[in-house]
């Protein structure tokens, strides 16, 4: 065996540490752990409630608002073809709700009617409606329905003051 293969063989000398330091006896390679650690914990940044929650925040706010302003409905039926299809979502705004001619509104869903029906207001409280040759007059006047393809009221003829 040459003098090489019995230097690998031999055993590594081992260092001795203090524990209570963490410093080797051999200090000349080694930094103190004082000098590598650092001496306080840096404070956490504040976080906002908001930033955190965000995503319970917001469905919170969504529920609130399907529940107390706007109610999604689906169109169930034809007879509101072109403007709504069958299928159709339509968004129902219940909050300070003042009815105009023209709106579409949906009526029913409670004692008296057990279905609900999606309709377009054509007159209001007050306002003389009549059928009569396929044309609607409200007031005496002609009324004006470019969202319709073709009327077909039939030969029968309504007039009627609206309650």
């Amino acid at each position: 065996m040459t003098d090489f293969e019995e230097t690998n063989m031999q055993e590594p000398e081992r260092e001795e540490v203090n524990i209570e330091s963490g410093v080797s006896s051999d200090t000349a390679d080694f930094e103190p752990l004082e000098d590598i650690l650092p001496a306080e914990k840096k404070p956490k940044k504040k976080r906002n409630f908001f930033v955190e929650n965000g995503i319970i925040i917001f469905c919170v706010l969504a529920i609130l608002f399907i529940f107390f302003v706007a109610r999604l409905i689906r169109v169930d039926g034809t007879s509101m073809t072109d403007t709504l299809q069958d299928g159709d979502i339509v968004v129902l705004w219940q909050l300070n709700y003042q009815p105009e001619i023209g709106d579409i509104v949906v009526i029913g869903a409670g004692e008296n009617v057990p279905e609900r029906y999606i309709k377009r207001i054509v007159a209001l409280e007050g306002d003389t409606l009549k059928i009569e040759n396929d044309t609607v007059t409200v007031n005496g006047e002609m009324l004006n329905e470019p969202y319709i393809r073709e009327a077909d009221w039939g030969e029968e003829s309504i007039e009627m003051t609206i309650p």
